[in-house]
């Protein structure tokens, strides 16, 4: 079959998505619900989130329902409704706040509680109505069923390759190829070292309490060796602690049942002595997003970094079959900027071998033609930099890089 590719504007990559009319808010709500109306993939890894299991043998999506034509405000974000042999089975009301928005569950679903009558298309399903908040962030609330926006992306990734309709959704959410972007919170990734193991069998992460606290992220991920990432954990909570005060632990298992026995086996796998005060991270072990191809830096031996999802959902980029992410270069299309730490130095050269610019200071930058190829030679420590070239190439209208281990 011949190759074809739509384009919008002169966009790349465009999907159905992109042509979704609306501001933020409304783009979401109708590329979600268009999402759950045309892929069965999506709307099972739905059900499977909110714990619903449903028999149905049709479902109607409706965005912005409304309860008359007379008052255009008054309109539901998403309603689903099951039937099975022509019969109604059950009603959602899905009242989504935009991923960028903190407003908060309780008040998502208070609103969607006032959805609950008035509306011609819930006839039928007077007993059969629940209601779902879709939050930036979920507290735990009693009348309607509360989920977030982190935990809606998680299960739409671990089920992704199965449809290409998801991956679209997930590339339009995130703004991987898209104009738009919702979530801007970032990945933070640790080098775990010789704890890699114990925090993969007991979900917990420490570090001593007076470390610089890092920001809040949406997601945490660990290096093992050569730097290599390949799935990412939602926090749970983060506490601070003796962490040998057994008090102190029955106290926090007291909140968070399963601690206790999950910081025992973390100590019995690390094979090590641990004592001291501790900030400990508490993962969610059983959602975690396994990445398609894994990821890794350009340096082995790095502090924390914060990355971006569509860094980490981008194609493999290199001879080794992984995902390269790194931070000290920003390619504009007529210029390229480096920034570096200390410990390496990029010298950039044109397609024909010469040396353009050695870039060895703390932030520099070199104009482009993009109608050359460019070579660029990173130099260091054996133990920082194991990379031979990255090799830059213009390539429908964007820089594209490539990395040689």
């Amino acid at each position: 079959m011949p190759y074809s590719e739509f384009r919008k504007y002169g966009k790349l990559n465009c999907t159905i998505f992109d042509l979704i009319s609306g501001d933020l808010e409304p783009k979401q709500t109708m590329a979600l619900g268009f999402l759950l109306s045309r892929s069965d993939i999506a709307l099972n890894a739905f059900l499977k989130l909110i714990k619903c299991g449903v028999k149905y043998d049709k479902v109607i999506v409706d965005c912005e329902a409304q309860r008359n034509q007379s008052n255009n405000n008054d309109r539901i974000d998403i309603l689903l409704r099951f039937y099975r042999n022509g019969n109604p089975q059950l009603a959602f009301i899905i009242e989504a706040k935009s991923a960028r928005a903190n407003t908060s569950a309780q008040a998502a679903a208070t609103q969607a509680s006032k959805y609950t009558y008035g509306f011609s298309q819930l006839a039928g399903f007077a007993a059969c109505i629940e209601t779902i908040s879709l939050t930036r962030e979920v507290k735990e609330i009693t009348q309607s069923i509360s989920i977030s926006w982190s935990e809606l992306i998680s299960a739409l990734f671990n089920v992704s390759s199965k449809d290409r309709l998801i991956k679209e959704f997930l590339d339009f959410f995130l703004n991987i190829k898209g104009s738009m972007k919702y979530y801007d919170e970032e990945i933070l990734s640790i080098p775990a070292g010789v704890t890699y193991n114990a925090v993969m069998a007991s979900g917990i992460y420490e570090c001593p309490n007076n470390y610089k606290k890092p920001k809040r992220s949406l997601f945490i991920t660990f290096r093992k060796n050569k730097g290599l990432m390949d799935r990412l954990f939602k926090l749970i909570d983060v506490v601070e602690l003796d962490i040998n005060d057994q008090t102190a632990i029955a106290s926090v298992d007291n909140s968070l049942p399963g601690f206790a026995a999950r910081l025992q086996t973390y100590k019995q796998s690390l094979k090590i002595p641990v004592s001291g005060n501790k900030r400990v991270y508490i993962l969610d072990l059983d959602n975690p997003i396994i990445l398609p191809v894994p990821v890794r830096p350009i340096e082995n031996n790095a502090p924390p970094v914060y990355y971006s999802l569509h860094e980490f959902f981008s194609d493999v980029n290199s001879n080794i079959k992984c995902v390269i992410v790194q931070k000290d270069i920003d390619i504009q299309p007529d210029t390229i900027r480096i920034q570096t730490k200390g410990n390496k130095t990029y010298e950039l050269q044109d397609s024909t071998g010469s040396v353009l610019k050695v870039f060895s200071t703390t932030d520099s930058y070199s104009p482009l033609q993009q109608n050359d190829t460019y070579k660029i030679q990173v130099r260091g420590t054996n133990r920082n930099v194991a990379l031979k070239w990255i090799i830059l190439k213009y390539i429908n209208n964007q820089w594209t890089a490539y990395y040689e281990f």
